[in-house]
C-alpha cells in the first residue's frame, strides 16, 4: 500500500511538472515569437531619440563584389565578400530567368560551414542573438535579370537615417546564401551595395614588422568605416544609439584615420540632446568636446554648447566633503540632463567589473525576495535554453541578473566617477579659457585642484598606494586604479606600485575598459604591454575577435560568455586605432586644430614602422626603422604645421641628430622643434 501511494505521489508528481513544462514551453514560445519575423536584427532598448536628426544626404553608397563564391548544393551557392558593411545585397543573374523561380535568401554577419548563421543553428555562438541577419522567401518572375533584397527600416537613431534613393534599410553582412536558383553564378553575380559617411582610404594607413598588430589596425580601420551608416557614431546595430562613451572612443579612432569632421559634430549634438544613463558616460560628454575642438579648431561650436558643457560636469552632486556622489542625485537633475534614471556603470557588461566594491540597499526581507525572484528568473531562463529558445533565455537570464543586482548598488562615492568628475574640470578649465572666461577657468582650476586633494585623501590607501574602490572599501579594482593614473590623481610615491598593480591584472576590463587601461600604461613608459595587451592571440584581445570568433568588425565584449547578446559591429572596440595613432606612433594636437603638433613616439620593441596620419592641414607620414640600437625617423610634415618631437626616455642624448645636425643646445631640452617639410631624425638606443 505504502509503494502504491508513493507511486502515485510521483506520477502525480510527475503529471504536474508536464503539465508546468508544456505550459512554459507556450509561454516561452510567445515570447520567442515576438522576436520572430522576417528579418533578425536583434532587439531594441528602450531609448528613443526624441529628435529627428537628417544626415543622410552626407552618405555615399558603394558597391564590391564576392570575393568568393561556393557552390553548396544542386541549385545552392554561398557568397562570401571581403568585409562587412551595411547594406544589401544585389544579385545579377547571368541569364533572365525562364520561369517564375522561387529562391531562399540569406545574408548575414556569420556563417557556420557552407551556411550563413542563423538563430537556431548549431554553432559555437549558442544563443548569440545580437548576431545580424536576414532571411527571405520570394518567388521572381519569369525573364528576371536582377534582384536587391529591400531590407526593412529602422526608425533610430532617427526617422530617416539613408540616402533619399536609398531603398528599405540597411543590415550588416559579409555572405550572401542563395537556394533555388536554377544555373550557376560567380563572384560577379553577387554585389555588397553599402553605405557609410564618406571614407578616404588613403588618409591613413600603418604598416609595422608585427603582422598581429598590423591585423588590429586594419580590423578597426575597417570598423570606423562601416559603422558610420547612420552618420553618427552609434553603439552597434542591436541599439543603434549613440552612447557617450561609445562615442568618445569612436571619435578618437575616427580622427586617426579621417580629418572629416562633420560625423562627429553630429554626433555630439546628437548626445548633447539625448544623453544616456551612466554618470561617468555623461560626463565623458566634456571629453568628446575637448577632443573634437583640438581636432577641428572649431571655437564658435564650442562656444555655442558651452552651457550644455557646464551642465555635463554633474557639479551639483558634490556632496560636503567634495566627492560627486551619484545618491544625491535628484529629479530636477535628471530632467535638467533628459535621463530617467542615472545611476554610476564602472564599466560594461556588469562581469568585466573585476570585482568593483558595492553595497547593500535592500532590507533583510526584500534581499531575500529579490533572491527568490532572481532564482526563478535563472530556472526560466535555463529552461528556456533547453527547449531552443534563445531569446526567451536571455531576456529571462537579464531579468535573473536584475533581480540579483536590485540587492545592491555600486558604492559611492566611488573613485572611478570622481576620476571622471576630475578630468572632465580639467578640460572645463582649458575650454573656458579658450573662449575667453577666463574668471570661469580659475574657478575650474581651483575646483579641479580641491578634487584631486580630496580624492587622493579618501581614496588611496596609504599603506599598500592603491586606490581604493570607495571611501568605505578595503577593495581595489582595476578600473579605480587605471582611470586614476590614466587622469594624474595617482600621488609621485604611489604610481609605481600602481603600474605594477595594473600590469599584474592583464586584462582585467571590458572592450571598452581596454582604451584607458592601455592609454594608462603608455603614458607611463609600459609601451610594451600597451603593445602585448593589444597583439594578444588569445582572448580577451582583438585577434581573438577575429579568428575565434570570426568577426570582420570588432566586437561589443570579449566573448558571448561576458555578453549573450552582444553585436559584432561594435566601433568601441576600435582602441588600438587611436592607441597605435596617438600613443605608439605618438601623434596627437598640441594646439586645436593640428597647428601645432605633439610627436611622442613609444615604439616599444617594433624595429619598423611606416604610417600615415591625417590631420586638419594634411597628412602626417612617419617612416620608422630600428637597426640594432640604431634609430632613424624621416617625417613629413603638411604646410603651416609645426611638430615638437620629444626625445624618447632610451634615446642616447649625445647621438641625436635632426637632419644631420646636433641639435642639443647647452640648456637642453627633451622637447626639440620642428617645422613643415621633409626631416629626418636620428639616435642611438642606451
Amino acid at each position: 500500500m505504502k509503494r502504491m501511494i508513493l507511486f502515485l505521489i510521483i506520477v502525480l508528481c510527475a503529471l504536474v511538472v508536464v503539465i508546468h513544462l508544456n505550459q512554459l514551453h507556450e509561454h516561452l514560445k510567445s515570447y520567442e515569437e515576438t522576436y520572430s519575423g522576417p528579418i533578425e536584427y536583434g532587439y531594441d532598448s528602450l531609448n528613443q531619440l526624441e529628435d529627428e536628426f537628417h544626415y543622410s544626404e552626407q552618405l555615399v553608397e558603394s558597391m564590391y563584389f564576392a570575393k568568393e563564391v561556393k557552390k553548396t548544393g544542386p541549385s545552392s551557392f554561398l557568397a562570401s565578400f571581403e568585409k562587412t558593411y551595411f547594406g544589401t545585397v544585389q544579385i545579377l543573374f547571368p541569364e533572365p530567368l525562364i520561369n517564375d523561380t522561387e529562391l531562399e535568401i540569406t545574408i548575414g554577419e556569420q556563417k557556420t560551414d557552407d551556411k550563413v548563421w542563423v538563430r537556431g543553428l548549431e554553432s559555437r555562438f549558442g544563443s548569440a542573438v545580437g548576431i545580424n541577419y536576414y532571411h527571405q522567401l520570394l518567388t521572381l518572375p519569369k525573364g528576371s535579370k536582377t534582384y536587391t533584397v529591400i531590407l526593412p527600416e529602422r526608425t533610430r537613431p532617427s526617422e530617416r537615417i539613408l540616402p533619399t534613393y536609398w531603398k528599405g534599410g540597411v543590415a550588416p553582412f559579409c555572405y550572401c546564401e542563395i537556394s533555388g536558383y536554377p544555373g550557376e553564378l560567380s563572384t560577379s553575380n553577387f554585389i555588397q551595395k553599402a553605405v557609410f559617411h564618406p571614407f578616404d582610404d588613403t588618409l591613413s594607413s600603418f604598416v609595422s614588422d608585427n603582422e598581429i598588430l598590423n591585423e588590429v589596425y586594419q580590423l578597426c580601420k575597417d570598423t570606423a568605416k562601416a559603422t558610420t551608416y547612420s552618420g553618427l557614431f552609434v553603439d552597434g546595430y542591436r541599439e543603434l544609439t549613440p552612447y557617450e562613451a561609445d562615442s568618445y572612443i569612436n571619435q578618437l579612432s575616427w580622427f586617426s584615420v579621417s580629418n572629416d569632421a562633420s560625423i562627429a559634430k553630429n554626433t555630439l549634438n546628437c548626445l548633447l540632446q539625448n544623453h544616456t544613463w551612466p554618470t561617468e558616460w555623461i560626463i565623458q560628454t566634456i571629453f568628446l568636446a575637448y577632443e573634437y575642438y583640438m581636432y577641428t579648431g572649431d571655437l564658435e561650436y564650442l562656444r555655442t554648447i558651452y552651457p550644455n558643457l557646464q551642465m555635463c560636469t554633474m557639479s551639483n552632486l558634490v556632496n560636503e566633503i567634495g566627492l560627486l556622489d551619484t545618491q544625491l542625485l535628484d529629479e530636477k537633475t535628471e530632467n535638467n540632463l533628459g535621463v530617467i534614471t542615472v545611476r554610476d556603470i564602472i564599466d560594461w557588461p556588469t562581469s568585466e567589473r573585476d570585482g568593483f566594491s558595492k553595497t547593500r540597499i535592500v532590507s533583510q526581507p526584500e534581499f531575500w525576495l529579490y533572491t527568490k525572484e532572481g532564482i526563478r528568473y535563472k530556472y526560466t531562463s535555463l529552461l528556456a535554453k533547453l527547449f531552443g529558445f534563445d531569446y526567451a533565455s536571455l531576456l529571462y537570464s537579464d531579468l535573473a541578473e536584475d533581480k540579483f543586482s536590485s540587492r545592491y548598488r555600486l558604492a559611492s562615492p566611488n573613485a572611478v566617477v570622481n576620476a571622471f568628475f576630475y578630468q572632465a574640470l580639467r578640460y572645463m578649465e582649458f575650454i573656458s579659457a579658450e573662449i575667453g572666461l577666463l574668471k570661469e577657468s580659475h574657478e575650474y582650476k581651483r575646483e579641479a585642484d580641491e578634487t584631486k586633494t580630496i580624492f587622493q585623501k579618501s581614496f588611496i590607501n596609504r599603506k599598500s598606494g592603491l586606490v581604493k574602490d570607495s571611501v568605505t572599501s578595503r577593495h581595489s579594482s582595476l578600473h579605480s586604479n587605471m582611470f586614476a593614473l590614466d587622469f594624474g590623481l595617482i600621488p609621485e610615491d604611489s604610481i609605481d606600485n600602481v603600474v605594477l598593480f595594473l600590469k599584474s591584472k592583464g586584462m582585467s576590463c571590458s572592450v571598452y575598459g581596454s582604451q584607458f587601461l592601455i592609454e594608462s600604461l603608455f603614458k607611463y613608459e609600459e609601451q610594451e604591454i600597451g603593445l602585448s595587451l593589444m597583439t594578444a592571440e588569445q582572448q580577451p584581445g582583438w585577434l581573438h575577435m577575429k579568428y575565434g570568433l570570426k568577426s570582420k568588425l570588432t566586437t561589443e565584449a570579449w566573448s558571448f560568455y561576458a555578453k549573450q547578446d552582444m553585436d559584432i559591429n561594435h566601433a568601441w572596440g576600435t582602441s588600438p586605432l587611436n592607441l597605435i595613432t596617438r600613443y605608439l606612433i605618438g601623434i596627437k594636437p598640441a594646439k586645436p586644430g593640428f597647428v601645432e603638433v605633439n610627436f611622442r613616439p613609444k615604439f616599444a620593441s617594433l624595429r619598423r614602422i611606416q604610417a600615415k596620419v591625417p590631420t586638419a592641414k594634411g597628412s602626417i607620414l612617419i617612416d620608422y626603422e630600428r637597426l640594432e640600437n640604431v634609430v632613424s625617423i624621416t617625417i613629413t610634415i603638411p604646410e603651416g604645421v609645426t611638430v615638437f618631437f620629444t626625445i624618447p626616455l632610451e634615446a642616447d642624448i649625445a647621438t641625436f641628430r635632426l637632419d644631420k645636425k646636433n641639435e642639443i643646445s647647452a640648456n637642453f631640452d627633451t622637447e626639440i622643434t620642428i617645422n613643415s617639410g621633409l626631416h629626418d631624425i636620428s639616435y642611438e638606443i642606451d
